[in-house]
């Protein structure tokens, strides 16, 4: 489509016979970039667009239109600009999964539907580059040709695939190599007692960090034709607290976050990319806000429903800076997603967004704990996000599941999945006690001695667990009933992750003396069969890099049913 839309301003498309012409489209001035005005009311139909990219969502709402009603248009005239006119999506190809060519390609043309214009693949170390193979060889990384390829790709959809390396925090698999130890702030690991765990992860700041920096960047940024770079810098924890611990106490970490950030910035600009930064350290100084490198977007990200935008939206819109917010996905750590948190989540990103100013979204689908979600877990999030960008004063709750089947299965005209994927969001809401950005069915897979696990089972109750099997029995049979294509990829993603739930809940049931479903023997061969399938459908969209740690993380729970 975009070979056609970059010809003259004035197109006939749509040529079903030598007399029939379904739509004429043209370049008008009068609307803004990525705006049109679809006219049905006769024929042949009339698409108006600011730009190519207009035109190309233009065609969007006729092809939707034209499959709603076969042989028919709606006869009105449909204008539409969208109110964030930057709206992305990361997908996160480090903690886990690493999409295949073809699935890369598959995400490229539902972003499309959904009217994202930018992706962003979160790479910590899964790139090619070569003089590191033993850092990134069992993860089956990105080589150059397949970024240059998935690059071309997205400007044929309107998408702007934007590097995504991070240059100052979680470089844990970088400092596991012997010639890159001496780079870590804290080479013998330090303890974040909010996570309670050691963390490996931050550069020393300093010459052999940036030579480090300069040497990969220059290896990945030639493969990007987008004019930007995210370069991370989120979660710094233990800066200070190593190497530069002396270097902080004389200037400040403040100062010494600055001077590698600068020392960054002069890296990309050299490819002429400008940076954008994950704002958590900026939001704790904002000191630094009126000394940040020229051309810098920041992002003000926050993944939990009681998290506040507002105050580092506001923040940066008072120091003049553009800005992104960051909602997610709400599908990591919790195998079914929370659909009560991304609902909330994202609509206090995105008020912030058009209350302050912002310049857009980028909505975060992270794989911590080896990405276990499977890929339609992602759906509710990735639609939503999508709809409320566009169109703020739409009803996107409403449209949510219909626009989820056009997006993602639009070969099913009466799906039932979406509205069965946001009832599975909710499967944990029979639990009191929430943990933070997990679901209980996650923390089952936790060990014992995990201070969270310890919490939710203290206050957990063997009625809640009750409750929540009763729950999983009412949407397994709406599944069944569902009239699903069997054997399609997302109906058994589906069925699989039901099975997974109820493997953790019985997990959850034994540790609480609650009696556990079914006997020892059925609940063996259930988890046999679920970690069995769940390997085959990772391998149809993914590469295998990753699986071997997902399947060592699952297959714990054998010993716990």
């Amino acid at each position: 489509m975009a070979r056609h839309l970059t010809a003259p301003p004035e197109t006939a498309c749509g040529l079903l016979g030598d007399e029939f012409v379904l739509v004429r489209c043209r370049r008008s001035r009068e609307l803004p970039p990525q705006g049109y005005c679809l006219d049905t009311r006769s024929l042949p139909a009339t698409l108006e667009a600011g730009d190519d990219a207009g035109m190309f969502y233009g065609l969007q709402s006729l092809a939707r239109m034209t499959c709603r009603s076969p042989g028919r248009l709606d006869g009105t005239v449909l204008r539409e600009v969208p109110e964030l006119p930057r709206r992305g999506y990361m997908l996160d190809v480090t903690r886990g999964k690493i999409p295949t060519m073809e699935r890369c390609q598959a995400l490229v043309r539902e972003l499309a539907r959904l009217r994202y214009n930018e992706l962003q693949l979160y790479m910590e170390y899964t790139f090619a580059f070569p003089e590191d193979e033993d850092i990134w060889y069992s993860s089956d990384a990105f080589s150059p040709a397949q970024i240059q390829e998935l690059d071309a790709f997205c400007q044929e959809h309107f998408i702007t695939l934007t590097p995504n390396f991070n240059c100052f925090g979680h470089l844990t698999q970088w400092f596991g190599a012997e010639r890159y130890r001496h780079l870590a702030e804290c080479e013998h690991g330090w303890y974040y007692p909010n996570w309670d765990t050691r963390m490996h992860s931050v550069l020393a700041p300093g010459k052999d960090a940036e030579a480090f920096l300069r040497r990969h960047l220059d290896e990945l940024l030639p493969n990007f034709t987008a004019p930007e770079c995210n370069i991370g810098f989120d979660e710094t924890f233990e800066l200070g607290h190593g190497k530069s611990r002396a270097a902080c106490k004389r200037e400040g970490q403040g100062a010494l976050f600055l001077q590698h950030l600068k020392s960054v910035c002069r890296i990309i600009a050299r490819h002429g990319k400008s940076p954008i930064v994950w704002g958590d350290f900026l939001e704790t100084h904002p000191e630094l806000l009126p000394l940040l490198p020229k051309g810098i977007l920041p992002i003000v990200w926050k993944y939990e429903q009681e998290d506040d935008f507002e105050a580092g939206a506001a923040a940066l819109e008072r120091a003049g800076l553009p800005f992104l917010v960051s909602p997610g996905t709400s599908g990591w750590t919790s195998l079914c997603g929370r659909t009560g948190n991304l609902l909330r989540n994202i609509d206090q990103g995105l008020a912030a967004a058009l209350h302050h100013h912002g310049a857009g979204m980028l909505l975060v689908d992270w794989g911590d704990a080896c990405h276990l979600q499977h890929t339609i877990i992602s759906w509710p999030g990735m639609a939503y996000a999508a709809l409320r960008a566009w169109d703020p004063s739409c009803d996107a709750r409403a449209l949510l599941p219909e626009t989820m089947r056009t997006a993602f299965i639009p070969e099913q005209p009466h799906a039932a999945l979406p509205r069965l994927l946001l009832e599975l969001g909710r499967a944990d809401e029979e639990f009191h006690h929430r943990t933070r950005a997990k679901t209980p069915f996650f923390l089952a897979l936790l060990e014992d001695d995990s201070k969270l696990l310890q919490k939710f089972l203290q206050d957990a109750t063997p009625e809640e667990i009750r409750a929540t099997r009763r729950r999983l029995a009412r949407l397994h049979k709406s599944f069944q009933t569902g009239d699903l294509p069997g054997g399609a990829q997302e109906t058994r993603e589906f069925a699989n992750t039901l099975d997974l739930l109820a493997v953790t809940l019985e997990v959850l049931a034994k540790r609480l003396h609650c009696r556990q479903a079914g006997t020892a023997l059925q609940r063996e061969q259930l988890f046999c069969r679920t970690l069995a399938e769940f390997r085959e459908l990772w391998l149809r969209r993914n590469r295998a890099g990753g699986l071997t740690s997902a399947l060592s993380l699952l297959q714990g729970l054998q010993g716990k049913l």
